[in-house]
C-alpha cells in the first residue's frame, strides 16, 4: 500500500487501476497484454507512451524517454512487449503480480453518468454516459452531425438504461482526424472495437439511427461474438443507399404543399460548407410524414448544428471509394436484432428494412405506419415501448 499527499491509503488494486486509466488516457490501449494498435504507427505510439509515462511518475519516467528516442530504432516484437514490461515493474514496485486485465477494473469510472473522451489511434472521440440500468451504445452518423439530436431526444430510454452516446471521429465533440482519409464507415467500426476494449466489455448492444445505423450493422457484421443486440432505427445500408424508393417519395411529394420546398431543395448540388448547411437546415420536412404537426420539434432537436464540410465530404469520397457490400454481409450478424423503420421514410426507405430483415436471421421488424425517418418524434409511445421491450427480452 501506498499514501496520497492527504494521508489517504492506496491499495495496490488501486494503483494498478489508475496506471491503466493513465494509459488509457493518452491513447495507449493494452488488451491481453499487447497494445492496440496505433493508426500512426509505433513513433507515434511511442510519444504517447512516454506522455503516460511521465504523468504515472518517476519510476516510469526512464521508459518513456526510452520509446520515444529510441521509438525508431525498437524492433516490432520490442514494442509488442513494452506493455507486459510496465506492467511487470509496475507490479513488482506494488509488491505483488496482478493479473493483467483489459481495463475492466476501471470501467465503472469509463462509463460513470458524464462526458468523457477516449483516445483512439490517436483520434479524441467523445462520448456522453446518462441514465440508468444495462448500457446501451448510441452511435452518431458519420458524416458530421454527432449525437447532440440524439441526446436531445432519446432521454425516455434513460430510464431503463445507461445510454452511452459516442460522436464518431470527425462529428460533434469528437476531434477530427488529421488524416482525412480515415473518415469512414469502416474506420468507425474500428474505433467502435478499440472503445470496446478499452472500456473492458465482452459485448456491446448497440443503437444506430440512419447513418449510425450503417455503423452498428457494419459492427454486428465485422465482430459479431462482441454484440450482445442493436437496434437499426432508420437504417442506412451503404450498397443499398440510395434506395429506388426514395424516387418514389419524390414523385409523390413533389406537388405535395408539406414538402414540395423540401422536395426541391433535396435535389440541389453542394459544394461547400455554407451551402451543405443550409441544405440541411432547409429540408427537414423531407424526413418527416407530418411536416406540419413535427417540424418544429425536429428543428428543435437540431438546433445549432453544423456540419463540417471537409467531414462530409471526406466521408462521402472514402466510402464510395471503400464500396462496402454491407448487404452480402446481413448472414454474418449473430445477435438479435430489432429493424425499424417510419413507412413514411423517403431518406431511408422501408425497402432497405425489408432488406436487412430479410438478411438477418435473428432479427424483427416494426414499421411505423404514420412517420418519417424519426419515428420517435411522430409515433413516440410505441417506439419506446418497442425498444425497451426488444432490449428487455434480449436481457443486454
Amino acid at each position: 500500500m501506498t499514501s496520497t499527499d492527504n494521508g489517504r491509503v492506496i491499495t495496490k488494486s488501486e494503483r494498478y487501476r489508475e496506471i491503466l486509466t493513465v494509459l488509457a488516457r493518452h491513447g495507449i490501449g493494452i488488451v491481453d497484454a499487447e497494445f492496440i494498435k496505433h493508426e500512426a504507427g509505433d513513433q507515434a505510439r511511442a510519444e504517447h507512451l512516454r506522455r503516460a509515462c511521465e504523468e504515472l511518475g518517476t519510476m516510469f519516467v526512464k521508459i518513456g524517454h526510452l520509446s520515444i528516442f529510441q521509438g525508431r530504432k525498437l524492433l516490432n516484437n520490442f514494442m509488442r512487449q513494452m506493455p507486459r514490461l510496465i506492467i511487470a515493474i509496475a507490479a513488482l514496485l506494488l509488491g505483488t503480480l496482478l493479473p493483467v486485465v483489459a481495463f475492466a477494473s476501471s470501467r465503472s469510472s469509463l462509463l460513470a453518468n458524464g462526458d468523457h473522451i477516449g483516445t483512439v489511434f490517436g483520434t479524441r472521440l467523445w462520448y456522453s454516459v446518462a441514465g440508468h440500468g444495462p448500457p446501451l451504445f448510441v452511435v452518431s452518423t458519420q458524416y458530421g452531425i454527432g449525437t447532440s439530436y440524439l441526446r436531445h431526444s432519446l432521454t425516455p430510454l434513460e430510464k431503463h438504461f445507461t445510454l452511452v452516446y459516442v460522436d464518431l471521429r470527425g462529428n460533434g465533440n469528437s476531434e477530427v482526424p488529421g488524416d482525412l482519409t480515415t473518415i469512414s464507415t469502416r474506420t468507425d467500426v474500428s474505433d467502435l472495437e478499440q472503445l470496446r476494449r478499452l472500456w473492458g466489455l465482452e459485448k456491446l448492444a448497440i443503437l444506430g439511427h440512419s447513418g449510425g445505423g450503417a455503423v452498428a450493422l457494419g459492427y454486428a457484421e465485422t465482430y459479431p461474438s462482441h454484440v450482445s443486440a442493436i437496434v437499426l432505427v432508420d437504417t442506412e445500408v451503404i450498397d443499398l443507399y440510395p434506395s429506388p424508393g426514395t424516387d418514389r417519395f419524390r414523385a409523390k411529394w413533389r406537388n405535395d404543399p408539406a414538402h414540395a420546398f423540401a422536395v426541391q431543395y433535396y435535389d440541389d448540388p453542394v459544394d461547400n460548407e455554407e451551402e451543405l448547411n443550409a441544405y440541411f437546415h432547409s429540408t427537414f420536412a423531407w424526413y418527416l410524414a407530418d411536416p406540419a404537426k413535427y417540424l418544429g420539434q425536429l428543428r428543435r432537436i437540431q438546433e445549432g448544428t453544423v456540419i463540417p464540410w471537409q467531414v462530409f465530404s471526406s466521408w462521402l469520397a472514402n466510402d464510395k471509394r471503400d464500396a462496402w457490400k454491407q448487404s452480402t454481409e446481413f448472414p454474418n450478424v449473430m445477435s438479435p436484432t430489432l429493424i425499424l423503420v417510419g413507412r413514411q421514410d423517403a431518406e431511408c426507405p422501408v425497402e432497405i428494412a425489408d432488406a436487412a430483415h430479410q438478411g438477418i436471421r435473428s432479427s424483427e421488424e416494426v414499421i411505423f405506419e404514420n412517420s418519417g425517418h424519426f419515428p420517435w418524434l411522430e409515433e413516440k409511445q410505441k417506439f419506446f415501448a418497442t425498444i425497451e421491450g426488444f432490449l428487455r427480452r434480449t436481457h443486454i
